[in-house]
């Protein structure tokens, strides 16, 4: 006689049958935003209002959790932001960079830099009796990122700053296929 119930082989028959149908990446992804810009001078009276210059790098970690070779994995990473005085998000830089693993391997990949340049709105100092008109801000500011690692065309797996950006990005052609192991 069985040690278990009916009602224990249904639970078990439905948890093998839905990990084998069930989309399971073979590539874990975590990201470090980096900031690179500038130290700011120190507050004060400026004589004139000079851009902001922002400056980052992504250092996306990522992990072959199958115990496959994964080579020629795509990693494409997008610095998102926003215009001056506009709440839209858009991408301000895009890249990508190859990357093969070995089975149960991690790798570093460094993104490029991207760089964002912000003017504040300012009115500056009057020469005269004119008086000067102000001055509307200017230029994008960082907002997020986001990373997506492709392998043969097919998404793998992703990761965002925020949810929300994932709306900004182009789509995706292809989903991964789910990964079917044998049922013994």
């Amino acid at each position: 006689m069985s040690k278990f119930s009916p009602f224990c082989w249904c639970f078990l028959f439905l948890f093998a049958f839905s990990s084998v149908q069930a989309g399971i990446s073979r590539v874990a992804v975590t990201v470090k935003s980096v900031d690179l810009s500038p130290k700011a001078a120190p507050k004060g009276k400026p004589k004139e209002e000079k851009p902001e210059v922002e400056k980052r790098q992504l250092e996306i970690k990522i992990r072959n959790i199958s115990q496959l070779s994964l080579d020629g994995l795509l990693v494409k990473y997008y610095f998102l932001g926003h215009a001056a005085g506009n709440s839209t998000i858009k991408i301000l830089s895009e890249g990508e960079k190859s990357q093969s693993l070995a089975p149960g391997a991690e790798a570093i990949v460094t993104s490029d830099t991207a760089t964002a340049t912000f003017t504040p709105a300012h009115t500056p100092k009057s020469k005269g009796k004119a008086r000067p008109q102000r001055v509307k801000a200017d230029g994008d500011k960082f907002s997020g990122w986001a990373v997506r690692v492709l392998s043969d065309g097919v998404l793998q797996t992703e990761n965002y700053s925020t949810p929300s950006v994932k709306a900004v990005l182009p789509p995706v052609e292809q989903q991964a296929a789910p990964v079917t192991t044998p049922v013994r």
